[in-house]
């Protein structure tokens, strides 16, 4: 939902309050606020405001009153802004008040936060010179309705995974994977790669010779790629030629974020397996298995993967290890990223269940504890 439509959900339950003569707004606080910034509530006869922790206070306008002041059969409706504490208020104006004429309940069961918390539909709109481009993924909406999909990351643990087993399955695969042994057989579907950062160790030169090869490497799939790296994708001939996506990855807040449309900005993920999960959402899957993901460095100390560094142009170009692979970022900074992935991944999930999309976790190992833990080799007989 976004903030326009919450809006436009209030102002029809307001509507109950033409010709109503003494309206009470019961709650002092930021969603009264809100209210009068947003909706239409100041069209209406609002004649006082209760709230009994600030009675006696000036709020909007009007000195705030304890709902023991209000003489309740003079009072033609009441409006109850208080969003997480609407079950009491309307418990306290039944029980203690014998209130029986009109009430407007602001929260909806299908929202989890106050209305205004909402991103609005400009936040998540791409810049008009990409929108062409972007709006083309309303190809994928659905297109996997019901299905199954395999989202395999690049964690040592897949070294002991035999990835042939889903050769026949769905499966987005990420940055390194075209390095597997077995990537021929395995055909991925899908093959997304995270908005790329810039730093001494990684480059443009870098980045443009690691999607070359790619490229070169990943045979016929369907790339999903940041809009920012269109410009060196047009320079690759080796890419060219494919089926390429782009994706408007942006910083949007995870606590406000909860609608899912590739054709809009995404949730720009700490992990490209953030970017993964939505693709799969908007695409209809409705059982997502995570394998290969394990996010153990802060465990082990080290950036460890199923492929040798070597073999990889970018292996020895990350941001926050060394040549050998060692952590050298601080500890801070590694407890910061990870706190804010994992809120991404709390976010997903409440959006896959609010969709119906279940996601487990089949990776062997790691320290992934978000989703539900299943064995690999357990739901492929």
């Amino acid at each position: 939902m976004y903030l326009e439509e919450s809006i436009q959900l209030i102002n029809g339950k307001l509507t109950v309050l033409n010709e109503k003569q003494n309206i009470v707004i019961w709650g002092a606080a930021e969603n009264t606020v809100k209210l009068f910034q947003y909706t239409d509530i100041s069209e209406y006869n609002v004649q006082a405001i209760v709230d009994n922790g600030k009675c006696g206070t000036k709020f909007m306008g009007k000195t705030v009153l304890s709902a023991d002041k209000i003489i309740w059969d003079n009072v033609d409706a009441v409006v109850i802004s208080a969003f997480y504490k609407e079950n009491e208020i309307l418990d306290e104006l039944k029980s203690k008040y014998a209130f029986d004429k009109t009430i407007v309940y602001l929260n909806d069961i299908k929202q989890e936060k106050p209305f205004y918390q909402y991103l609005t539909k400009s936040e998540v709109a791409v810049p008009s010179k990409y929108q062409d481009i972007i709006c083309a993924n309303n190809k994928f909406h659905n297109i996997h309705c019901g299905e199954e999909i395999f989202i395999i990351g690049n964690g040592p643990s897949i070294k002991n995974t035999d990835l042939t087993k889903i050769r026949h399955a769905r499966k987005m695969v990420v940055s390194n994977f075209y390095l597997h042994k077995d990537y021929d057989m395995i055909r991925p579907d899908y093959y997304c790669l995270a908005q790329f950062t810039y730093t001494s160790k990684f480059n443009e030169n870098t980045a443009q010779e690691w999607l070359c090869e790619m490229g070169k490497r990943t045979g016929n799939v369907q790339f999903f790629i940041n809009i920012s790296e269109k410009k060196m994708v047009d320079k690759c001939s080796s890419l060219k030629e494919k089926a390429i996506n782009y994706m408007y990855l942006d910083s949007l807040n995870v606590d406000y974020y909860d609608e899912i449309d590739i054709t809009n900005k995404m949730l720009c993920g700490y992990s490209v397996t953030i970017d993964c999960i939505q693709l799969a959402i908007y695409m209809g899957f409705k059982k997502i298995y995570l394998v290969g993901i394990e996010h153990s460095e802060i465990v082990t100390g080290q950036y460890s993967y199923f492929y040798n560094r070597n073999q990889s142009i970018v292996g020895n170009k990350d941001t926050y290890a060394s040549n050998s692979g060692e952590v050298i970022a601080d500890f801070s900074v590694q407890l910061y990223t990870r706190y804010n992935l994992w809120k991404q991944y709390e976010k997903l999930k409440k959006i896959a269940e609010k969709n119906g999309v279940s996601i487990y976790n089949a990776t062997k190992g790691g320290v992934l504890d978000i989703f539900k833990r299943v064995d690999y080799d357990s739901i492929l007989i």
